[in-house]
């Protein structure tokens, strides 16, 4: 019996780890300085829990249509199609909303969403999409409608978004700026409704079982009274996390980080969801790449992806310095990661100061052989990372590879998912605009398709002989790229 009792403490250790929670808070036309000159008391508490930034950035166009697409999908514009108000061009079954992915993953959770502005719930959360979805005309509205949700015992809430519209309306109407009372008042007044809303999540009866995310952001700033340019007065806002798992958002923070904040908290995982790795030597491995660019910021070539990229240090040295060392090539490969551990390395750091005239992405062979993971999820995690290289690096021609073929013959299922990725994305890059999609898989293959150990000698990464074929292999489209670019 004695040994029962590790077990047993255990297994109730286990019961009573807290369910994770989120909430939601965007608050509409909200400046950043402004918030600051206002007396808002809960907000502040949140802050004083959490990370808060004042010097975040929404979308390019500062309108509510492209900046609550992309606080709600965690996708750029360029993925998520939308430009302005009238949500034309949208592509939901591409970048759903975080409560969508969450309700798809996991259809038990409950998710609820309650807004003032209308086409949030008339374009990006569509009836299905979510459990429960209200409309607000007033902010005290939508704090009423959550805290009935939250007090229902036959709801239990554990994803909900709440969109309050009054502080926009004051600044459409009167202006957005420190010296006027009307937005000042607003921003106050909106602190004290989502006080009642903290309250009712505090008196949850299984609050104490509960482990609530708080998010809190808005879609732009404003100046005068409008808004929608590319300016500091209407692109800089704020950005707050409160609680457990808190976001520890750089300084340059950006809206489209709130989905993924949200989704890693519920734990949800996926290839176009940001998320580091753990493991020392990974973690290392990123401040060295970091540090690599920061050093580096004439380097003219970038390549960039998995372990197949990391290794021309190692087994493709000798080529890489025949080839790439005139051009000041930087290697921002770390082997074994995924789609979402790339595109989260980008978003904190591996890029910064860096101005390259072609970047070598090779990625998704780990979303396959590590996950098993259907081709259109790994796909859609290769797209994310263009639209983040597109954004960052605008100037830069993107040369994207298929994933390298794996396993000795045609038939093995990772060679499988790999070429279901890259037939995929073969038609969407020829519409795309300075990038170069090349699949030279066929290089590295004998004339039945079989992977010879002579050059992948695990069948998955390439041996100097296999480097030199990849590096013959785009010399002519590197060429090119630099003449153009």
């Amino acid at each position: 019996m004695l040994s029962l009792i590790p077990l047993l403490l255990l297994l109730l250790q286990t019961a009573q780890e807290p369910a994770p929670k989120v909430l939601m808070i965007g608050i509409d036309g909200v400046r950043p300085d402004c918030l600051v000159s206002a007396n808002t008391p809960h907000l502040d508490a949140l802050a004083a829990k959490g990370v808060l930034k004042l010097n975040a950035r929404t979308t390019s166009i500062t309108s509510s249509g492209p900046a609550w697409a992309t606080i709600l999908t965690g996708a750029r514009m360029s993925m998520h199609g939308v430009h302005d108000n009238s949500f034309e061009g949208l592509r939901l079954n591409e970048c759903p909303t975080w409560l969508a992915q969450a309700e798809l993953a996991q259809p038990d959770l409950f998710t609820a969403s309650v807004a003032q502005w209308a086409p949030i719930h008339q374009h990006l959360f569509l009836k299905g999409s979510v459990d429960f979805s209200a409309a607000a005309d007033s902010g005290a509205m939508v704090s009423q409608t959550a805290i009935d949700l939250l007090q229902d015992n036959q709801k239990d809430v554990d994803a909900l978004f709440l969109h309050y519209d009054d502080v926009d309306h004051a600044g459409h109407a009167h202006g957005y700026a420190v010296d006027i009372p009307e937005y000042i008042a607003a921003i106050e007044q909106v602190d004290a409704e989502i006080g009642l809303v903290l309250k009712a999540i505090r008196a949850r009866k299984a609050a104490t079982k509960e482990a609530w995310l708080i998010l809190v952001g808005t879609d732009h700033g404003g100046k005068d009274k409008g808004h929608g340019a590319d300016i500091p007065e209407c692109r800089r806002v704020f950005m707050l996390a409160s609680g457990p798992n808190a976001a520890q958002w750089r300084d340059s923070a950006e809206t489209h980080d709130f989905a993924p904040a949200a989704l890693q908290h519920l734990g949800f995982k996926g290839a176009r969801i940001p998320s580091p790795r753990t493991d020392p030597w990974w973690v290392a491995r990123q401040a060295e790449l970091n540090q690599r660019a920061a050093t580096n910021t004439d380097a003219k070539i970038v390549f960039l992806g998995d372990s197949i990229t990391h290794l021309w240090e190692h087994a493709g040295h000798a080529i890489w310095r025949k080839h790439y060392a005139d051009h000041a090539a930087i290697n921002l490969g770390i082997s074994g990661d995924r789609t979402e551990h790339v595109l989260w390395r980008l978003r904190n750091g591996n890029l910064d100061g860096l101005a390259p005239k072609v970047v070598v992405l090779m990625i998704g062979s780990n979303n396959s052989g590590q996950i098993n993971q259907e081709p259109k999820q790994t796909f859609l995690g290769i797209q994310a990372i263009v639209a983040e290289l597109r954004f960052q690096l605008p100037q830069t021609h993107i040369l994207l590879l298929g994933i390298f073929p794996r396993g000795a013959k045609a038939d093995h299922p990772h060679r499988i998912l790999n070429r279901r990725v890259n037939e995929l994305l073969q038609p969407w890059a020829a519409k795309q605009s300075q990038l170069d999609f090349m699949n030279i898989n066929l290089h590295f293959l004998t004339e039945n398709a079989t992977l010879s150990p002579e050059i992948m000698p695990d069948l998955l990464h390439p041996n100097a002989r296999g480097y030199q074929i990849w590096a013959d292999a785009i010399e002519t489209k590197l060429a090119e790229a630099f003449s153009t670019t």
